[in-house]
């Protein structure tokens, strides 16, 4: 039996009736692959969020993420995404909000409690500032961490490295050293192959001995193909070999096997109506 209700909500009517609620405070809206994006002014974060959850015809009740997305070109480069589900008419929508470094967004921990640790998250791992929120400390970094993992001028291989010092007995900070030389990789296809020669490479070029994972020289792959020599030294000790089944034994009865070795009156009794020994 399938259900009464829509897998979900088309998207039929909700620009317009967004743009109705919002007004001034709205300052783009699109539908792109499906789903609807609005991008709202920054200021008005709020009082706009308040209008999306109480609007009849939208109620959007429930916050169900706020993403972060960094565009190191824009002037503002981050944007923050608030995902936003509809119960009453099974909808979601993504609410856009620019800003920068420096300037912060509203907390909009005030209608959903469950922002505090979302904003947080954007905060660690972005540095988006959150106007509002009471507890705006990292959530995911260690203590003393610098920076922001997620930017995207932020080193791959962070600045301070952690690890646990037999020596002092006791997890120490440390800058980062690198176990090998960074290596350019110029994201060339595989399918392709690489120009230049890693080191190692050079061993696939040299013959496989038969049955060997280890490279082999040319001249003991030559020598594993040559035919075996057939020819026997005159003193070499003669093979064993066996010709017939009388060398084996194969096909002697054993001697408790025999006829005159059995008992004449064996100690079974026949069943009624006789039975496998009879």
């Amino acid at each position: 039996m399938r259900a009464p209700a829509p897998r979900y909500a088309a998207n039929d009517g909700v620009i317009d009736a967004a743009r109705a609620a919002l007004g001034l405070w709205l300052i783009d809206a699109r539908e792109h692959v499906g789903e609807v994006a609005l991008v709202v002014d920054r200021a008005n974060l709020v009082p706009a969020m308040i209008a999306l959850r109480d609007t009849k015809g939208l109620e959007y009740q429930q916050l169900m993420e706020i993403a972060g997305v960094d565009y190191p070109e824009r002037d503002e480069r981050f944007e923050v995404v608030y995902c936003l589900l509809s119960l009453t008419r099974n909808h979601r929508l993504h609410v856009h909000v620019s800003t920068d470094e420096d300037k912060p967004v509203p907390s909009v921990t005030g209608l959903w409690p469950v922002a505090g640790w979302l904003e947080r998250e954007v905060y660690d791992l972005y540095g988006v500032l959150f106007s509002g929120n009471s507890d705006l400390r990292r959530i995911l970094t260690d203590y003393g961490f610098r920076g922001h993992p997620l930017r995207k001028d932020f080193p791959l291989t962070g600045y301070t490295e952690l690890r646990y010092s037999e020596e002092e007995k006791r997890v120490v900070y440390e800058p980062v050293k690198l176990a090998q030389d960074f290596r350019n990789f110029d994201f060339q296809s595989p399918w392709e192959g690489a120009e230049y020669v890693l080191p190692g490479d050079e061993k696939g070029s040299q013959p496989q001995g038969k049955g060997a994972q280890t490279p082999a020289s040319a001249d003991a792959v030559k020598k594993a193909d040559a035919a075996p020599d057939k020819t026997v030294a005159a003193n070499a000790p003669e093979t064993k070999t066996t010709e017939s089944p009388k060398q084996t034994g194969a096909g002697e009865p054993h001697p408790g096997n025999k006829a005159e070795g059995k008992p004449q009156d064996p100690d079974v009794v026949p069943g009624k109506g006789g039975g496998q020994n009879q």
